[in-house]
């Protein structure tokens, strides 16, 4: 400060003022030395702080030290009043004032940059130190004022310099040094540039003639007397015996021994307006017109030769390479001449376009043409297109010029360079381009306006004046400078996050590097910037969301991206910024939960599976208890009906009439006194009637219990008719009759109707037969008779409207009721009439089928 200086050590901040040599110590600047001691500027003095302060350098005379830098040889430099600036090396003390070259004797700020440049700012301008020479700027050279405060440089190499009344100004570097009228050219429009002999520049401009520079001084050359007032010229070119040759839209001028000279068509020239001359490897001179081709031999001085094969063609450019090989750029396409055979390229041929107005030649000995619509070139015997930019400005191409292995190329939108390298493949092309951010002073260059002079510096013309670029030092690439990128918002559901409520104690700059948010906040938009300070129009952006996109999005202007609905999945945000040049900055990441709704999540979904689990097993249960309930209701109705039906199946077989009948038949056999038929007949009555209440009191008998009672049935109505019929049971070996059970009474009812409805009405005896059997896990009852037939028997029914039987009908229900009870199928086959291969009637059979468990089945 004024008073003197403070220190602070990491805890707190002390005022060194017992230290200071004397009180109110004006401090200009404190630098840190490499060995950890520290230096200290005054306004008079240069001090060295050790734990002891040590006088490096004292003010002399008027001197006023204002500013010091150390430079990166460990030099110090300060800007001081009178002489201007100070070195001290060590023990070397140099310094330099305007006799040395400085723009002035006062300089208040020095800075050194990367190149280990020194610059100094004074209110006439800057100047810059380097080991060979100083450079000033002013408003002469370009500032807009010259009163300059300071210089810095930025992490790019860019040079930036605060004025006093401009503001901030950027300095875009020398590497394009360019010359206009205001140096005194003769115009700003240069078309063409050559070099004589001596080393001195020609300039051949568009609308005011040619000039010559000789050591910096510009000499214009009035050539009205040659040209006919006519200031318009379009090349140059210095021959092999050292004359300069220039064409204008009149003539073709030639200067020799200080002396000029003209042409036109009456020298043999094809036509008056020149725009392309060449100097050939075997001394010849190439001509070309706007409508032909001549060419001019050393050895004929002013005699010129029209080529036929050209006569009425526009030649623009003409390039030869090393194999003596001639190219050239016409209106009507290109033109290649091999010493012996001229061959026309077209658009047939893979020419961007037929009007070429520029040829090169390069490294590889590869032709290269320009046209309005990009490039091409010449290899493997077919034409390669090719544009340096997609812009239309970039597709008009002005001028090639090769520069050892670098091909550079005029455009109507700046300049752009390319290593021959990276031309081995028409897809690999990669450009480096130069505009005004790079210090030129205009876009547009014109055509054919390039030349490379004898120190290899390489000239060439554009709209705002002609610019010189010494290859010997280089021109930075594009490539070198990588953009710097910030997430500078993140918007979730379009809105300013509550930073506090997810997790931050603060609102973070920019944006946090991991977000974790609820299902609702699905919606993201990331906002980003780029910032290079050496293009800053030329910064592009590239971004993807991982785990969303497959792979990164095209380059695009856009400084924003926008993923809408996003599932409840992690994902990781990547950008990066891509500057001129395809040069990429490091990416930015931003990690991203999007935590699941409770519906979502694990537990919830173990719960619903429970739920559901649960609620499927409550209402299995409930309709398994209404199931149960209905099939016991069920069940029990079913029941009820069977014990129905078996007791109205007790009253068929144990009916009035048959009691009746069976009281008749004993008296019969009393009144006879035949006490033996009576005794046989009551004992067999009353074991049926006994076996009909028995089997009242159960469903299921057994079979030899059943067959034992249709044996009884079947003797008692076998006595009561005298022999009207016989009858047999057979039961099969295999038929277990007394494991078996089966429905009480289920046969009789079938036996009374072939009793009574088949045999009876028969005149001679008639024949019963029962068959028990077992087939494929069934039970067959099979009763089989040889009576009437039961079709006969259903029309004397309905004829003499006798007794109908209700035995078969209560039978039949018992068997519906017998299947729904069991689930089983319980078959009832017939009764149906038996007939004789000659379709006479032999009775009528009826079969019942039980499944063999069927008493299991029943029972459950």
């Amino acid at each position: 400060t004024n008073l003197g200086l403070l220190v602070f050590d990491g805890d707190s901040i002390r005022f060194m003022k017992g230290e200071m040599p004397v009180d109110g110590l004006n401090i200009k600047k404190v630098i840190s030395n490499p060995d950890g001691s520290v230096l200290i500027l005054t306004r008079d003095a240069l001090l060295r702080w050790d734990n002891q302060l040590t006088t490096l350098y004292s003010a002399e005379g008027t001197s006023v030290f204002f500013d010091a830098e150390m430079d990166h040889d460990g030099r110090i430099w300060i800007a001081c009043k009178d002489p201007g600036l100070i070195m001290i090396d060590g023990a070397r003390v140099a310094t330099f004032g305007v006799l040395d070259g400085l723009v002035s004797s006062s300089m208040a700020d020095v800075m050194v940059d990367s190149n280990n440049h020194v610059w100094v700012s004074s209110i006439h301008g800057i100047s810059r130190l380097t080991d060979s020479r100083i450079v000033n700027y002013s408003s002469l050279s370009g500032l807009p004022v010259d009163d300059i405060r300071t210089t810095f440089e930025d992490d790019e190499g860019n040079i930036w310099i605060g004025s006093q009344g401009a503001g901030l100004i950027k300095f875009v570097g020398d590497h394009f040094e360019t010359l206009t009228v205001n140096d005194g050219l003769c115009s700003n429009a240069i078309m063409s540039v050559t070099q004589d002999t001596t080393g001195a520049y020609w300039f051949a401009s568009y609308d005011n003639g040619i000039c010559q520079m000789v050591n910096g001084r510009i000499i214009p050359h009035d050539l009205d007397a040659f040209t006919g007032n006519n200031k318009r010229f379009w090349t140059s070119v210095c021959d092999a015996a050292g004359d300069l040759w220039f064409g204008s839209s009149n003539n073709l001028v030639r200067y020799g021994n200080g002396e000029f000279e003209s042409f036109d068509e009456s020298a043999g020239l094809p036509g008056a307006k020149i725009l392309c001359l060449h100097q050939g490897l075997d001394s010849t001179l190439w001509i070309g017109t706007t409508t032909g081709l001549a060419i001019h031999q050393a050895s004929n001085p002013g005699i010129f030769t029209e080529l036929a094969e050209l006569s009425g063609v526009r030649v623009r450019g003409i390039a030869g390479d090393a194999e003596g090989n001639t190219w050239l750029a016409t209106k009507n396409g290109v033109w290649h001449f091999d010493g012996t055979t001229w061959i026309n390229y077209t658009v047939d041929h893979g020419l961007p376009d037929n009007s070429t107005y520029c040829v090169g030649i390069d490294g590889l000995g590869r032709a290269w043409v320009g046209t309005g619509q990009g490039l091409a070139f010449w290899e493997d015997g077919h034409w390669q297109r090719t544009n340096p930019g997609a812009d239309e400005g970039s597709s008009a191409i002005n001028f090639i010029q090769r520069v050892d292995d670098d091909m550079w190329v005029g455009t109507n939108n700046g300049i752009y360079r390319t290593h021959i390298s990276r031309l081995t493949h028409s897809n690999a092309f990669r450009w480096d381009h130069y505009t005004t951010d790079d210090g030129l002073m205009g876009r547009e260059t014109n055509l054919n306006a390039v030349f490379l002079d004898h120190r290899n510096a390489m000239w060439f013309g554009t709209t705002a004046g002609v610019v010189k670029v010494d290859m010997n030092h280089g021109v930075r690439s594009p490539d070198n400078i990588k953009p710097r990128l910030y997430v500078t918002h993140l918007a979730i559901n379009l809105k300013e996050p509550d930073w506090k409520n997810l997790g931050f104690d603060a609102k973070p700059v920019g944006a946090p590097s991991e977000v974790e948010v609820s299902h609702k906040g699905n919606h993201f938009t990331f906002y980003f910037d780029g910032i290079s300070l050496t293009y800053p129009d030329d910064v592009h952006y590239q971004f993807m969301l991982e785990g969303f996109d497959k792979d990164w999005q095209p380059i695009t202007t856009a400084n924003f991206a926008n993923y809408a609905n996003l599932p409840f999945e992690s994902f990781v945000f990547r950008v990066r910024a891509v500057g001129k040049g395809g040069t990429m900055s490091d990416p930015v990441a931003i990690a991203i939960n999007i935590r699941p709704p409770f519906w979502r999540s694990w537990w919830f979904m173990v719960l619903c599976a429970l739920s559901a689990i649960g609620l499927v097993a409550l209402i299995y249960q409930r309709r398994k208890k209404e199931l149960i309930t209905r099939l016991e209701k069920e069940k029990f109705e079913y029941r009820s009906k069977m014990l129905l039906l078996e007791q109205q199946t007790l009253n068929s077989s144990m009916n009035r009439h048959f009691i009746f009948n069976a009281l008749n038949s004993i008296q019969y056999y009393i009144n006879r006194q035949d006490r033996l038929a009576a005794n046989k007949y009551l004992s067999a009555f009353a074991k049926l009637i006994r076996k009909n209440l028995d089997s009242s009191q159960v469903n299921l008998t057994s079979l030899r219990d059943e067959v034992e009672r249709l044996e009884l049935y079947l003797g008692l109505e076998h006595m009561r008719f005298q022999d009207k019929f016989s009858y047999r049971i057979d039961v099969d070996e295999d038929v277990d009759v007394d494991g078996l059970k089966v429905p009480a009474m289920l046969l009789q009812p079938f036996l009374e109707n072939s009793i009574w409805h088949g045999i009876l009405p028969k005149e001679e005896p008639g024949e019963i037969r029962i068959h028990i059997s077992r087939s494929n896990g069934s039970l067959e009852f099979t009763i089989t008779d040889n009576g009437i037939g039961i079709e006969t028997s259903l029309k004397n029914k309905q004829v003499s409207g006798s007794h109908i039987s209700q035995g078969m009908s209560i039978t039949s229900g018992r068997i519906d009721l017998l299947n729904k009870m069991s689930g089983e199928r319980v078959e009832l086959l017939g009764p149906y009439e038996i007939r004789g291969e000659e379709g006479l009637v032999k009775g009528t059979e009826v079969k019942i089928i039980l499944p063999v468990n069927f008493h299991e089945i029943y029972v459950n």
